[in-house]
C-alpha cells in the first residue's frame, strides 16, 4: 500500500463528506480519521528511512579517515535508527490492521468459580479485584452489574496454600473468564415480543424489603434461549436495566461469534469445562509467579499483576500475538 495510493482515497472521502446521511458521515469520518493515521505513520516510517541511508552514507565515508571517537558517535546514531525504525515499522502494522468497532465501547466481563469449592470462590474474588484496579488505573468506569453463577470463558488456574490448610499442601482451583463487548443501541435490536420478562422476590442477603417484594428480574430471550436474571438491586426498574444491558451484552456476543466462525471456534475451545486441565493462564501463589501459556509469557511479580500494575505486560504481550495471527490469517491479509 502506498502513500499516493491512501491519500487518493483520503481525497475520494472527503468528497463524499457533502453528504446529508449522519450515519454515512460519522462512517466516513471514521474512515478519515483512519486513513490519516496510516498515512501519518507510513510518511514518518519514510523519512527515518531516508535520514538512516544518510547516515549510512556518512558512516561509510568516515570508516578509513575519521577519527575513533567521531566513527562511534556515528555508528551510535545508525543503531538508533534502525531501532526506530523497527518501532515505526510495527506502528504502521498495527494502524494497517483491520479495526475491530467493538474496541471502541465497554465490556461486560463474566466471572466463575470452576474447580476447586471454597478455594476457586476466593480466587474468583482475587481476579475480579484485579480487573477493577487495572480499570482504575486506566481510568476506566467499572460497576458491579450483578453477582451471578452462570458465565462462560476461558480458564485461569490458581495454585497455592490456603490460609485454613493446616499441612501446607498447595490447592489448586480455577476460574473461567468472559469478556464480552457491549453493543451500541444500533448494534443489537430486539423486539419485545421476542422477550420474556418475570418478576419475582430476591433470595438471599438484602433486608426484608428486598425479600418481600418483586424487585428481582428474570429476561429470556426466546428466540436465542438466554436468560439473565438480576436480584442485586433494591429496585425492579433498576435490576431491569442491567438485565437489559447484559443480555444485549450476550446477544452481541452471540452475533459476533456467528459472523466469525474462526473466533467462535477458538473462543469455545478455550471455554472448556473449568477443569484444571484446561487453563490460558496460570497464577502460582507460592512462586509469585503468572505464566500466560497463549504466548509462553512468565512474570515473577505476581502481586503486582493482581493489583493491576503489571496486568499491561501480559495484555500488551496478547496484543502483538493477536496482530501476528491477524497477518498470518488468509481472511485479513
Amino acid at each position: 500500500m502506498t502513500n499516493s495510493f491512501i491519500i487518493t482515497r483520503i481525497n475520494n472521502e472527503r468528497n463524499i463528506l457533502s453528504s446529508d446521511n449522519p450515519e454515512e458521515l460519522a462512517t466516513i469520518s471514521k474512515e478519515l480519521s483512519n486513513l490519516s493515521e496510516i498515512t501519518d505513520s507510513y510518511s514518518e516510517l519514510k523519512k527515518a528511512q531516508g535520514e538512516l541511508q544518510e547516515i549510512k552514507a556518512i558512516l561509510q565515508e568516515t570508516t578509513a579517515t575519521a577519527e575513533e571517537e567521531l566513527k562511534s558517535l556515528v555508528q551510535e546514531e545508525y543503531q538508533e535508527y534502525l531501532e526506530k525504525i523497527k518501532k515505526l515499522e510495527l506502528q504502521l502494522i498495527q494502524v494497517l490492521l483491520p479495526k475491530d468497532l467493538a474496541d471502541e465501547g465497554g465490556a461486560v466481563i463474566e466471572l466463575r468459580a470452576g474447580t476447586g469449592g471454597d478455594e476457586a470462590a476466593l480466587f474468583v474474588n482475587d481476579i475480579l479485584r484485579m480487573y477493577e484496579r487495572y480499570a482504575v488505573l486506566c481510568k476506566w468506569n467499572f460497576e458491579i452489574l450483578s453477582k451471578s453463577e452462570e458465565t462462560i470463558g476461558t480458564i485461569k488456574v490458581i495454585q497455592r496454600i490456603p490460609i485454613t490448610e493446616k499441612a501446607g499442601r498447595v490447592h489448586t482451583s480455577t476460574v473461567t473468564v468472559a469478556i464480552l463487548p457491549v453493543p451500541s443501541e444500533t448494534d443489537v435490536k430486539f423486539k419485545e415480543s421476542d422477550l420474556r420478562i418475570d418478576y419475582y422476590r430476591s433470595s438471599g442477603k438484602g433486608g426484608q424489603h428486598v425479600n418481600t417484594t418483586s424487585s428481582a428480574v428474570r429476561i429470556t430471550h426466546i428466540p436465542s434461549g438466554i436468560v439473565v436474571a438480576i436480584q442485586d438491586e433494591r429496585s425492579q426498574p433498576k435490576n431491569k436495566a442491567k438485565a437489559l444491558r447484559i443480555l444485549q451484552a450476550r446477544l452481541y456476543d452471540m452475533e459476533r461469534s456467528k459472523s466469525h466462525h474462526l473466533r467462535s471456534e477458538n473462543r469455545r475451545q478455550q471455554v472448556g469445562t473449568g477443569e484444571r486441565s484446561e487453563k490460558i493462564r496460570t497464577y502460582n501463589f507460592t512462586q509469585n509467579r503468572v505464566t500466560d501459556h497463549r504466548i509462553n509469557l512468565t512474570l515473577y511479580e505476581l502481586d503486582k499483576v493482581l493489583n493491576g500494575e503489571s496486568l499491561q505486560v501480559i495484555i500488551d504481550g496478547l496484543k502483538v500475538n493477536d496482530q501476528i495471527e491477524m497477518l498470518q490469517s488468509n481472511d485479513n491479509i
